[in-house]
């Protein structure tokens, strides 16, 4: 992998990171000193992340990712199959005074298997009416469309068991509630939540 920071300002952070991952079985014929790659999945991921530190503390984020999954199975229809998903997001962490902070975020995912794609946003606030007492709540939309793996993988684990893909998976989507009260206190902290998903 490789990762590269950019501080322009003492405010502002650019990250950009790349990352490389391969996983190959082969059968080694000895005599013809052959090498027969039998599966392989490839991963090449990208990601930006522009950070920005306003007044009073408020922050300011915002990214893009994208991956490249290729996988090769002998068998898979076609015998490989490949998927690039790119998601963009930006969140605004406000703090409006000491008693009150609300964090907004949106995120878009793209999936080019199928054309999945899907806008999920979150929200959280957070107050403190008394000293040592935090309540927060939530709630969050989650996205997520199968692997590769998880579609396509056909593989006999040396006659134990199978594990077989579902081409048929639909992607997951959540909606995820949660309220929480904490006290802290010297060195102790009581903390009640709940959530519902």
């Amino acid at each position: 992998g490789l990762r590269a920071l950019w501080q322009p300002t003492d405010k502002q952070h650019l990250e950009l990171s790349y990352s490389f991952d391969q996983y190959d079985k082969s059968s080694f014929l000895q005599p013809l000193h052959l090498d027969i790659r039998s599966y392989s999945n490839v991963q090449n991921a990208f990601r930006l992340l522009y950070t920005l530190n306003l007044r009073q503390g408020d922050v300011f984020s915002a990214g893009a990712d994208y991956l490249h999954d290729w996988l090769l199975n002998p068998n898979l229809e076609g015998r490989t199959r490949k998927q690039r998903s790119c998601d963009v997001f930006a969140q605004y962490d406000l703090n409006l005074s000491e008693a009150w902070e609300v964090v907004g975020a949106l995120r878009f995912d793209h999936f080019s298997d199928h054309s999945k794609a899907r806008l999920t946003p979150k929200l959280s606030i957070r107050h403190t009416p008394l000293a040592h007492l935090n309540l927060r709540l939530g709630y969050g939309m989650g996205f997520r469309s199968p692997t590769l793996k998880e579609k396509y993988y056909n593989f006999d684990m040396a006659g134990i068991w199978l594990v077989t893909g579902n081409p048929d998976l639909k992607a997951e989507v959540s909606h995820n509630f949660n309220l929480s009260a904490e006290y802290s206190r010297l060195r102790y902290i009581f903390t009640l939540s709940g959530h519902y998903n």
